[in-house]
């Protein structure tokens, strides 16, 4: 008799498959686990007569790419996955994007669709995108004039849909534009709604009405500043305007002891996930927001003799020994971590959950921020410090930034070094 660790290892837990005759653990029936996924999708994916169309064919051979065991516990402990599926059998439809996003539940259909655009079955398409245009439509709705409906699907098309479209097709929209695109939005439907409730619209709106807004609770009430800056600027509204609070009190920052000690705990720390480490690092070192720490592609690494380069900017930067071990870590690691498309085929850096997609900017920022690390003070400490010591065309080709992004923080870091310096001295040790 053996335990169920031992058995899992012992030779007689491989047995041969009563179909296909390979060796190996057998997954139920005396069928291993590749015949059992053919038979489950075959019956996922059957029509009425009972065999699977040729429309599905493609979708039943990128499922069965995946491995095996994996695929098998994810559509059969899940109901997601079968309801999905079983939905695309019975549509009757060709596979395309529109008929995705009609089958519920999202998140499967999410990575089911990540799955096959990296399978080649469906086009690539910027999903953020597609997903907050789907939105707005039911954003609309909450409008009750025709007027105002008009001026809010304006404002989304020609000052977010249009910058947001202009993006190259390497670089799709991020979660994070596409959240800020929605506060916008939502922001402006929530100021028409408001002025209509006072017995007014946006075209005859004052400013006092606006102040009055302003005193209100509603919490995006600042951020619907964009809205009435591209009213008045398109003879929507009059001259009117809501202040913007962006650039209001102190600027946050972290001690410099503080960073030190988050770079050498992202160093030294061995337990932490690689990819946390080197997306840390890039911050507390290089200033690069998690944004890109997440899009950094294999393409950006390159080796001369032992000097390991990361091309941040127009000019490759040098990287110190133990973060280069690590990237090089990261470029030995191809394979995804999804049960779908588990591949070597991708350009990321750090590939993420969905086949032939990076790692989601949000995951990294939930792994720092359990660090402590918060991105927004450790970038503006970062780059007030390199300004110190390079200039700002040196910054703008090493790290990416623009050239008049990068002399702003030169003015800022010379202007603002004593305030600085005292603001440190005055913040309380966040060390325990």
């Amino acid at each position: 008799m053996l335990c169920r660790a031992c058995f899992a290892t012992h030779p007689d837990s491989r047995r041969p498959c009563r179909r296909c005759a390979d060796v190996t653990r057998l997954h139920h029936r005396g069928l291993c686990p590749s015949c059992a996924l053919a038979d489950l999708l075959d019956h996922l994916l059957a029509g009425p007569d009972g065999t699977v169309p040729s429309r599905l064919g493609p979708v039943a051979a990128c499922l069965m790419r995946g491995e095996p065991t994996p695929m098998l516990r994810w559509l059969q402990t899940h109901p997601g996955p079968p309801a999905a599926l079983k939905a695309m059998a019975a549509s009757g439809e060709p596979v395309t994007h529109r008929l995705l996003d009609g089958l519920r539940p999202a998140a499967t259909v999410a990575y089911l669709r990540a799955a096959l655009v990296a399978d080649g079955v469906l086009p690539p398409r910027d999903e953020q995108l597609a997903t907050l245009e789907r939105w707005l439509p039911r954003e609309l709705a909450r409008l009750e004039t025709a007027v105002d409906r008009q001026a809010v699907h304006s404002f989304a098309t020609w000052h977010h849909f249009k910058r947001l479209r202009r993006l190259p097709s390497t670089t799709p929209t991020t979660y994070y534009q596409a959240l800020s695109a929605r506060r916008d939005i939502q922001a402006a439907t929530a100021l028409a709604r408001w002025l209509r409730d006072r017995g007014t619209s946006l075209a005859d709106a004052t400013q006092h009405d606006i102040d009055a807004w302003l005193t209100g609770t509603y919490y995006l009430r600042y951020v619907a500043s964009t809205f009435v800056s591209w009213a008045v600027a398109h003879r929507r509204a009059q001259t009117i305007a809501i202040p913007r609070t962006s650039g209001d009190g102190p600027m946050p920052v972290i001690g410099h002891d503080r960073r030190w000690a988050l770079v050498r705990r992202l160093l030294h720390g061995a337990d932490l996930p690689a990819a946390t480490r080197v997306a840390g690092l890039l911050l507390l070192l290089y200033a690069q927001p998690v944004s890109r720490a997440a899009r950094l592609r294999l393409g950006q690494v390159t080796r001369t003799g032992d000097a390991v380069y990361l091309a941040l900017g127009s000019v490759p930067t040098a990287l110190p020994a133990p973060l280069a071990k690590l990237v090089l870590d990261l470029v030995g690691r191809r394979h995804g971590h999804g049960t779908l498309g588990r591949s070597p085929d991708h350009p990321w850096l750090i590939p993420g959950l969905s086949a032939g997609e990076p790692i989601s900017a949000a995951r990294l920022t939930i792994s720092l921020n359990k660090l402590g690390i918060r991105a927004r003070p450790a970038r503006n400490t970062t780059l007030i410090e390199l300004t110190v010591d390079l200039p700002p065309v040196v910054l703008a080709r090493l790290l990416g930034l623009n050239i008049n992004s990068a002399e702003r923080w030169a003015a800022e870091a010379a202007a603002s070094r004593t305030t600085y310096a005292t603001a440190l001295a005055r913040r309380p040790d966040p060390r325990p």
